[in-house]
């Protein structure tokens, strides 16, 4: 038997990275350079929006999961006269935060971010730091990433930017969280590692 579910994930950094990230695990297209977000723009803004599917085994059958990845951009705060502050982050099964692990900066925005998350998204979501790990040395620093977000878990997962490599990791691992147990997950999106 296989069934849909569709969840959306919201994703909150630096716009670039966020960008690169969202075409890299959805689409497996290696983005390099900053402003690539003009080439791929709906009506003139930047796109914010894209759409992963998986196949989740979890034990009763197959279930399709469509995540629909979401930037989390300053447009946003436009919609807070639309929609409260409780209902936006509700919508969200769980979050994605691209940051430089090497920016303590980063890491303190990220850590007000999913703080303000956590507070209007009715309960405690799946969180991932996602770093781009080529040319980083990891285990140096990620010490200061885990501090800023302790005590609350935030899965850190290294994505090498310039192959794909992880790309599809942090993906598999906030539905795992969503569909609970410890489903096994397909990535179906070409060319994604």
């Amino acid at each position: 038997m296989t069934s849909a579910a569709r969840f959306r994930v919201v994703v909150v950094g630096e716009p670039d990275s966020c960008f690169r990230y969202c075409i890299l695990s959805t689409e497996g297209r290696i983005v390099s350079g900053k402003n690539k977000q003009s080439e791929n723009s709906v009506s003139g803004l930047p796109r914010d929006e894209w759409v992963a599917h998986l196949s989740v085994d979890v034990g009763t059958g197959a279930v399709t999961a469509e995540l629909n990845l979401e930037i989390h951009g300053p447009w946003v705060w436009e919609l807070y006269d639309i929609i409260p502050p409780r209902e936006y982050f509700e919508r969200y099964a769980g979050v994605i935060m691209v940051g430089d692990i090497s920016r303590i900066d980063s890491l303190r925005d990220l850590a007000r971010f999913i703080q303000v998350f956590d507070s209007y998204g009715a309960g405690i979501k799946p969180a991932v730091l996602v770093f781009d790990s080529s040319g980083h040395n990891a285990r140096d620093e990620l010490r200061p990433a885990r501090q800023m977000f302790s005590p609350r878990f935030v899965r850190i997962i290294g994505v090498d930017f310039k192959t794909g490599e992880g790309a599809a990791r942090p993906l598999h691992w906030i539905a795992a969280r969503v569909f609970g147990s410890n489903p096994i997950v397909r990535l179906r999106v070409e060319g994604v590692l």
